[in-house]
């Protein structure tokens, strides 16, 4: 073994290899090449070298790298991406003189947990990072739900009140469960379960097994006593309930397990629908989609998925107004367009609340700005078009005016002004209370050249490239910064070539294309699509395969997380490492100023 070899390994595995192992490694090198980096393989290599435990793994590594770099192994993108998907050790390959290549390895101490990581080159203010995109395996305790596989859905973090800064909360829907998620090590996982309703719940018997919980959110106010405090959306069982997981948390098992008891609920809203009088028999349920805060935090806002509604609940408030309000007194208020099926809210900048409604392509608006809210709607498309939104959020920065929101069916982002729409749009409807129409989607439609005149400027749909013709966009979110995050994933019945998928950060706040290529926009009909020319884009590939990527936050510190429904993953991307000095092998795909 050369020199530069031999200190190449001693610097790869950070150990003082003697003669004796440094004898064995030699006369292995040649027969562990073809090995795969499994668990079985790392216990060979260990027993052909006499190591055992966390060294064993570094000596693999070792091991493999050594081989590839004696033998001048080159390897091809596809048998690359392949391995990796696997979970094998990747040799190092070269690319093309032309195409820019970091260092992209698994951990292998992860790997062998399920952990897939990617190392990608990022830029900086002109200084090179690493990116690390990697996605953890959600382990359930062992729950088993008969016939559902386990699906990672909503995350949560405490923006306002510092609680559990070291945690990311996760709902598992089909498997009933909550889990709490280290950030530093997300295979650390503690899970709450939801066994039975509450006793007082009503809840039907047929489901009280199955309680499905969803959406996730910790209070958007400072507040002492909302510390800690986790609302959790029961969609199955009806119920959006209130859980302290300061006292939660300290319940741990061995076995990282929690059952969530009768005592641990602080506040259980029954947001069904009973009907004037409550004269339905059996509640029909809402299923409580998504939901969120007013903006002064004395309501919660919720999506009826199931009855075509939006529903607010009064949650705080002064002694006066909470003596005379009920939790049984719901409210319930239609969404204008039949069968649209809401499911994402969010509170805007004007303090009124947005939501998506997935099947009639439209966005809605709660007026929350008077004593009786009422609902104005606006279609994506003024033709009609499927679009499919999933996720709406704010952008965050002071001052800001807009609501951003993901179409799946068009693969795009859209920007909605909410000014513009207050201003131009939501004037000419009728309230509700006058007994007229409010302007469902088919009455934009049969008086069209007016609301087409009205609607000019309130949406710009910005298309996002894809890497193939088989993309979906799924959630998306705003940084502090101004970037959007998005996620593109290939549909999985068409994904027969093993495609891989991405989470996509769209550089608005460093380019505003409405502003320089008016040549792009099509205004017709009060439609504007603009041209991504120009635009810093950048594209990080996903080690795992047909995730059906769900939804992604950014935690206080602007780092990426996003949870893969299809896969039961969560994952993450960290742009905070050191600075890399070395190019080598696989790149980040990045289109920049297309």
């Amino acid at each position: 073994m050369s020199n530069a070899l031999f200190t190449a390994l001693e610097e790869t595995t950070g150990l003082n290899l003697d003669q004796e192992t440094i004898s064995k490694l030699e006369s292995t090198l040649e027969q562990k090449f073809q090995l795969k980096f499994n668990k079985e393989g790392v216990l060979k290599v260990a027993n052909a070298l006499g190591i055992d435990g966390d060294k064993s793994l570094k000596v693999a590594v070792a091991i493999k790298s050594a081989a590839a770099a004696s033998l001048k192994i080159k390897s091809t993108k596809k048998q690359f991406r392949n391995a990796a998907a696997r979970g094998d050790f990747s040799t190092p390959h070269e690319e093309s003189d032309n195409e820019h290549a970091i260092i992209e390895i698994p951990d292998s101490e992860r790997a062998i947990m399920g952990v897939r990581k990617v190392t990608t080159l990022v830029k900086i203010d002109n200084v090179n990072h690493k990116a690390i995109a990697a996605d953890y395996p959600m382990d359930w305790k062992d729950i088993r739900v008969e016939g559902k596989p386990g699906t990672t859905h909503e995350l949560a973090f405490d923006m306002w009140n510092g609680f559990d800064e070291g945690y990311v909360y996760v709902s598992g829907m089909t498997k009933n469960c909550v889990a709490r998620v280290s950030k530093a090590d997300p295979t650390k996982q503690l899970v709450f379960h939801f066994g039975t309703p509450p006793s007082h719940s009503n809840v039907n018997p047929g489901t009280a097994e199955n309680a499905q919980p969803h959406t996730l959110i910790f209070a958007n106010t400072k507040s002492h006593d909302e510390k800690g405090m986790l609302w959790v959306g029961l969609e199955n069982w009806g119920l959006i309930v209130k859980l302290n997981m300061s006292v939660l948390v300290k319940k741990n098992q061995p076995e990282g397990k929690i059952e969530i008891t009768e005592e641990d609920y602080v506040e259980v809203y029954d947001v069904r629908v009973y009907g004037a009088g409550r004269t339905i028999p059996l509640p029909i349920n809402t299923r409580p989609h998504g939901f969120c805060f007013d903006a002064e935090f004395k309501y919660i806002y919720f999506t009826g998925k199931l009855t075509n509604t939006v529903g607010r609940i009064k949650i705080s408030g002064s002694p006066e107004e909470m003596e005379n309000y009920h939790k049984e007194s719901v409210e319930h208020f239609e969404i204008p367009t039949l069968g649209s099926v809401p499911i994402y809210v969010s509170l805007g900048p004007d303090k009124n609340i947005w939501g998506t409604s997935l099947r009639s392509s439209t966005i809605f608006q709660v007026n929350t700005q008077v004593e009786k809210p009422y609902v104005t709607e606006i279609a994506i498309h003024p033709n009609g078009e499927d679009r499919t939104p999933i996720a709406i959020v704010p952008d965050p920065r002071k001052g800001s005016r807009f609501m951003w929101f993901s179409s799946e069916a068009g693969h795009s982002v859209c920007r909605l002004d909410a000014v513009k729409y207050n201003e131009q749009y939501r004037s000419t409807q009728q309230m509700k209370d006058s007994g007229n129409c409010i302007c469902s989607t088919g009455c934009k439609k049969r008086f069209k050249n007016d609301a087409l005149e009205l609607r000019k400027g309130v949406i710009t749909e910005f298309p996002v490239p894809k890497m193939n013709h088989h993309m979906k966009l799924g959630g998306l979110a705003v940084s502090s910064k101004g970037e959007v995050w998005t996620q593109s994933y290939v549909d999985k019945s068409e994904n027969d070539e093993g495609l891989p998928d991405y989470i996509i950060k769209l550089e608005f706040n460093n380019h505003d294309p409405t502003n320089t290529h008016d040549k792009d926009r099509d205004m017709s009909e009060g439609f504007i699509a603009v041209g991504m020319t120009g635009l810093p884009i950048g594209f990080y590939e996903l080690p795992t395969k047909n995730t059906i990527l769900h939804r992604i936050k950014l935690d206080p510190t602007d780092n990426v997380w996003f949870t893969e429904l299809g896969a039961d993953r969560i994952g993450m991307i960290r742009v905070d490492g050191p600075k890399i000095e070395k190019e080598g092998i696989t790149k980040k795909r990045k289109i920049s100023n297309i």
